[in-house]
């Protein structure tokens, strides 16, 4: 009697041991699903990202772009001049003293951007510096929102 108990409780901490261990193997499975599935999901979108912009090549067509961007109760008119491959010039077009002194970072911030931008960046790679990263932030979404109806 006292064998079949020592055998019971063994058999008890190899259910326990093998129970331990098949969590173990299914969490490692799992992670390294997850993992390949996560490549293949980085890979599937650089093969897009990079299709979209060889068949995008930055074709607008041609002309003279207007949008707003608000800031505080101030609304603002960026101007955007285009030709069919190339953003010509971005610029304010109701820019006054009273908001550049009210915010002094506007102007230095679109003039950035839009070296950049007639540089042939695309406005997803813009760099926009971290003394200014909201106001640039802002700027670049009103111009991005412009592009997108100039597009062809």
């Amino acid at each position: 009697m006292g064998k079949s108990r020592i055998l019971v409780v063994q058999l008890k901490e190899l259910a326990i041991f093998t129970g331990i261990i098949l969590f173990i193997i299914l969490i490692l499975v799992v992670g390294i699903k997850a993992i390949k599935d996560k490549k293949e999901d980085i890979a599937t979108m650089n093969n897009n990202d990079d299709s979209s912009l060889e068949a995008s090549a930055l074709n607008y067509v041609p002309g003279v772009y207007t949008c707003e961007v608000a800031i505080d109760k101030t609304i603002l008119g960026i101007e955007i001049t285009l030709d069919e491959h190339h953003i010509n010039s971005v610029r304010f077009t109701n820019m006054t003293d009273d908001i550049n002194d009210t915010y002094p970072l506007l102007l230095p911030t679109l003039e950035s951007i839009e070296k950049q931008l007639m540089a042939d960046t695309s406005p997803d790679d813009v760099v926009i510096g971290s003394d200014s990263t909201y106001t640039g932030k802002l700027l670049l979404d009103s111009i991005e929102n412009c592009l997108t109806s100039a597009k062809n």
